[in-house]
């Protein structure tokens, strides 16, 4: 059985060192970005293991935080040490 545990739906800004977010989208940086993090979980056996983090960075002209709580209620955030994009998906790459 594969499951979906949402961990976050918020918004966190991207900073502007993370150029490769913002060529991709087409838009300038530091911007403020909704963004959804969740993990698939597989169940086998009784034994419960995570196999994929994902992390969703949202065009702002796709879709809001909002527009994600209203898809998928409130997630209720529980790990306070995390609140800047470089926790979830660590420092930007660094350009030579």
């Amino acid at each position: 059985m594969v499951s979906k545990q949402h961990l976050f739906i918020g918004e966190l800004e991207i900073p502007g060192a993370y150029a490769d977010i913002g060529s991709l989208m087409r838009i300038a940086l530091p911007a403020t970005l909704a963004t959804h993090v969740y993990v698939f979980q597989v169940r086998k056996d009784g034994h419960t293991y995570n196999y994929a983090t994902i992390v969703e960075i949202h065009h702002p002209e796709y879709l809001t935080a909002t527009d994600l709580e209203d898809i998928y209620g409130e997630v209720i955030f529980d790990d306070s040490n995390r609140d800047s994009i470089h926790d979830f998906i660590g420092p930007p790459n660094a350009r030579k």
